[in-house]
C-alpha cells in the first residue's frame, strides 16, 4: 500500500487454483488481503483468485480508491458477493467474467446513498460487461439515478439470468449473448446499436423499449419459424442495419420488413430454410444487400432493379439460384449496380450468367469455388475498374493472365488480382 507510484496492478493465480496453500495455513484471502495497494491505484485486475469472499479493502474501504477508473475480475470462482463497485467516484470500465456462484447484483453492489437513502452508484461507469456467472439469476434496482453516464452493455453466457433493471437510459449499445432464458428488454432510450444472440425468441418483441434503434442484429435463436411482426414495426422510422444471422429454421422475413423506411443495409446469412424474399422495392434508401449460406433461396428478390440508391450486392450463389424474371431479379437486371460480391457456394459449378449485362459495374469481387471452371461465358462489363478473385486455382489463374484462354474477356480492367491459397499475382 506504500507504492504510491503503481497505477495498474493485476494479480493473477493458477486457473486451477482452489483458495488453499497446503501445509502453510495460508489461503487466497490472506494474500490478497496482504497486497493492499495504495489508494492512488487507477486500474485494478483479479485473476482466478480463489477464494470466497474480497478483502476487507475491497468490501468495507473501496469509497477511498477515488482514483480507480478500471477494474477487471476474471475467473474469481468462489466469490459470492460482489464489493460495493458503485462507491468508486471514477470508475468508467468494470468487467466480470466467470464469477459463477453470484447470483444477484442488488443495492449492495451499488454502495453509497444520498442524503434521501437513496441509491446513487456508478456515477462516472460508461462500460459495464458481465460474461460467464452461470448462477447470476437477476441485476436489481438502477431505477433511481444510477449508471448516468452508461454507454455500452454487454451480457453474455449468464443462462439463469431472468432480471434486467427496468430502465437503463443512456445506454447506446447493448449486446445479449446466450441468456437463454432472458424474455425482456429494458426501456432503452437512447440505444442505437443492439445485439442479441441465442436468448428466449419472446425478447425479439420488446423493439418498442428501443425507440432510438438505428442497428439491430439478431443471431441464432434455435427452433424460431418466424420472427415476430413486432420485431420491426416499431423501428420502421429509425432502422438503418439490420442483419438476420444462423436462424437455421426461419422460413420467412417479418412482414414488417417493408416497412423500415430509411434502411440501408441488410445482412441475411445462414438461413437454410428460408425459400424466399420479400419484395424489396419499398425500401427506397436500401445501399447494401448481403445473402449467404442460404441454400433453399432459389431467386433474388424482387425490387433491386427499382431502387435507385442501391449501390452494393454481396451474394452466394448456388445451384438454385436462376435468374427468372418471373420469379425474381436476375443479376442482368441489376444495370446500375456499381459493385458485387459473388460467393461461389461448393455446390455450384457456374457462375451467374449475366455478369457482361451490368453496365455500371465498377468493382467485381468473387469468392471461387473449387467446382467452378470458367469465370464467365462472355467479355465482363466494360465498365469495370476492378477485379479481384479469391481462392483462385492455379489453372484458372493462368487461364487468366496474359495470354490465357479468358484473358480477352478481362483483359480491358485497369485492376486486377487474383489470390490463391499460396501466392497472389495483380496487374
Amino acid at each position: 500500500m506504500n507504492k504510491y507510484q503503481i497505477t495498474k496492478l493485476t494479480l493473477e493465480w493458477s486457473s486451477n487454483f482452489d483458495g488453499n496453500f497446503p501445509g502453510n495455513g495460508a489461503s487466497a484471502e490472506s494474500v490478497l488481503e496482504g497486497l493492499q495497494p495504495s489508494t492512488k491505484l487507477r486500474c485494478l485486475g483479479l485473476h482466478h483468485y480463489g477464494g470466497s469472499s474480497f478483502p476487507n479493502w475491497m468490501m468495507k474501504e473501496f469509497q477511498h480508491y477515488d482514483m480507480l477508473v478500471h477494474i477487471q475480475l476474471y475467473g474469481c470462482k468462489n466469490c459470492t458477493f460482489l464489493p460495493a463497485f458503485g462507491n468508486l467516484p471514477s470508475l468508467k470500465y468494470l468487467y466480470m467474467h466467470g464469477m459463477k456462484e453470484v447470483e444477484y447484483m442488488g443495492k449492495e453492489f451499488y454502495g453509497c446513498r444520498d442524503n434521501n437513502n437513496n441509491y446513487k452508484g456508478f456515477q462516472m461507469l460508461e462500460l459495464l460487461c458481465i460474461q460467464k456467472m452461470k448462477s447470476l439469476r437477476g441485476w436489481w434496482g438502477a431505477e433511481e439515478g444510477e449508471f448516468p453516464c452508461l454507454k455500452e452493455l454487454s451480457i453474455g453466457c449468464c443462462p439463469n439470468l431472468v432480471k434486467l433493471p427496468h430502465l437503463l437510459p443512456s445506454v447506446e449499445e447493448v449486446d445479449i449473448r446466450a441468456c437463454s432464458v432472458l424474455t425482456y428488454l429494458p426501456m432503452l432510450p437512447s440505444t442505437s446499436r443492439l445485439s442479441l444472440e441465442n436468448c428466449d425468441g419472446r425478447i425479439l418483441s420488446c423493439m418498442h423499449n428501443c425507440p432510438s434503434l438505428s442497428k439491430l442484429e439478431i443471431r441464432n435463436f434455435p427452433n424460431t419459424t418466424f420472427l415476430p411482426p413486432a420485431i420491426l414495426q416499431p423501428l420502421a422510422k429509425t432502422l438503418e442495419t439490420l442483419k438476420i444471422w444462423c436462424f437455421q429454421s426461419l422460413l420467412a422475413l417479418p412482414k414488417g420488413l417493408q416497412d423500415l423506411a430509411i434502411l440501408q443495409n441488410l445482412e441475411i446469412y445462414n438461413c437454410n430454410m428460408l425459400q424466399s424474399l420479400p419484395d424489396l422495392q419499398a425500401l427506397a434508401s436500401l445501399r447494401r444487400l448481403e445473402i449467404r449460406g442460404c441454400e433453399s433461396l432459389a431467386y433474388l428478390p424482387k425490387g433491386l432493379n427499382k431502387l435507385t440508391s442501391f449501390q452494393e450486392l454481396i451474394i452466394e450463389w448456388t445451384n438454385k439460384m436462376t435468374p427468372v424474371l418471373e420469379e425474381g431479379v436476375g443479376l442482368q437486371d441489376l444495370a446500375s449496380l456499381p459493385k458485387l460480391k459473388i460467393y461461389k457456394s461448393s455446390l455450384s459449378s457456374f457462375l451467374p450468367k449475366g455478369l457482361n449485362k451490368l453496365t455500371s459495374l465498377q468493382e467485381l469481387t468473387i469468392y471461387w469455388s473449387k467446382n467452378t471452371k470458367s469465370i464467365s461465358e462472355e467479355k465482363l462489363p466494360s465498365s469495370l475498374h476492378s477485379l479481384t478473385i479469391w481462392k483462385c486455382p492455379e489453372e484458372i489463374k493462368s487461364r487468366l493472365q496474359e495470354g490465357g484462354e479468358d484473358w480477352p474477356k478481362i483483359a480491358h480492367i485497369p485492376t486486377i488480382q487474383l489470390y490463391s491459397m499460396q501466392h497472389s499475382s495483380s496487374r
